[in-house]
């Protein structure tokens, strides 16, 4: 605030902003306030920012002290000047007092309603409201009973104690208040679902599995599907194909004279060998055998067959038939021209056995090359 003084310094001067008096000062050479802190009288807060002074508000009657940043309510309206009192007064009027201090409570004498001043740290200053109802005339009683209460108020709450419901009177008329859950009423499980907890709080599950009672069940894992001691899994095609795939024995029993089972084919070698007892043998490994059988006739021996236009591989008809000697070398080694010379140096004959007993066909005996 910049004030312009007089060039006469033998009168006093008198700020007609501030409403404060100077007097001039020979000793220090300046103007300075003949009151300190001067108390200021005005209708209006005075514009002045200096802290400790004071002001009457003589429209209110009511005392400030300026401190900061506002003039601080020190007595009640119509009190009087100088009285003491609490910042927490209470002013009645149709607006809001101002200025107005921390604490301060207003009446709003068109609304009927209370106010409090609050000056929060982090957000500006504000009245706030001050009344729990929604208006003057609120009543907020409770009433219970199986009839509407009559002479009710905004705010009043009944509850119906025929239909157990909750209503609130707002603006002439009784609102249902959605006191509970729409939706399901009742839940009622079914084996193997069943309930727990409370009934406000249900708790849904489902029992085990066991051979009695129906119910969840795991899934078996690979592990517990190659070990099967385990009675409350399942299997699952997967895992019961690979352990089949590869250790059948884990869920079929060896086969047995007297029981069905799993049997293992046998090689060629355990067929011609004819030493395994638990082994199956198959239409290859009985060939097999019967050629690894053949094979050891000796060079030269003679078998009787029964029909001598089929002839056994490996073997010549006894007809006395000239053949080559270096074809049937072996043959030759063993019995030589016994049978005949051939053509006496590239052929020789085999043995004519054709006949040699009554009543067999022709050709029933053949010799092994």
């Amino acid at each position: 605030m910049a004030l312009n003084f007089p060039a006469d310094i033998t009168q006093p001067y008198v700020d007609t902003t501030s409403g404060l008096k100077y007097i001039y000062n020979d000793a220090v050479g300046a103007w300075e306030s003949a009151i300190q802190p001067p108390v200021i009288i005005t209708a209006a807060a005075p514009a002045i920012e200096l802290d400790g002074f004071l002001w009457y508000d003589s429209t209110s009657a009511a005392v400030y002290i300026r401190f900061g940043d506002q003039w601080v309510l020190l007595t009640s309206a119509g009190s009087g000047g100088g009285g003491g009192g609490a910042t927490n007064l209470v002013t009645i009027s149709a607006t809001p007092p101002t200025p107005a201090a921390n604490g301060q409570l207003w009446w709003d004498n068109n609304s009927g309603r209370l106010f409090v001043y609050y000056i929060d740290p982090s957000t500006d200053a504000q009245w706030l409201d001050a009344c729990p109802n929604i208006d003057g005339v609120n009543g907020g009683g409770a009433f219970s009973g199986p009839n509407a209460p009559s002479g009710a108020v905004e705010g009043d709450l009944w509850f119906n104690t025929t239909t157990d419901g909750l209503s609130v009177y707002v603006n002439g008329v009784w609102l249902p208040v959605q006191s509970q859950i729409e939706g399901i009423e009742t839940l009622t499980p079914t084996e193997p679902i069943f309930l727990s907890g409370t009934t406000k709080d249900p708790i849904i599950a489902i029992r085990d599995a066991t051979s009695a009672v129906r119910g969840s069940v795991k899934m078996a894992s690979q592990a517990e599907t190659n070990t099967p001691t385990l009675s409350n899994v399942a299997l699952s095609p997967q895992t019961l194909d690979t352990i089949l795939s590869t250790s059948p024995e884990v869920y079929i029993a060896d086969a047995t004279n007297g029981q069905k089972g799993i049997v293992e084919l046998a090689t060629d070698a355990e067929t011609i060998a004819g030493s395994s007892s638990v082994t199956a043998t198959t239409p290859a490994g009985v060939a097999a055998a019967i050629t690894a059988a053949g094979s050891t006739v000796s060079i030269g021996s003679v078998i009787m067959i029964a029909n001598g236009s089929v002839i056994p591989t490996g073997y010549l008809l006894c007809d006395g038939s000239a053949v080559d000697r270096s074809t049937y070398s072996g043959l030759f080694s063993n019995i030589t021209t016994l049978y005949g010379a051939g053509n006496g140096s590239t052929t020789f004959n085999i043995p004519d056995m054709s006949g040699s007993i009554t009543g067999l066909p022709y050709g029933a005996y053949c010799i092994k090359t």
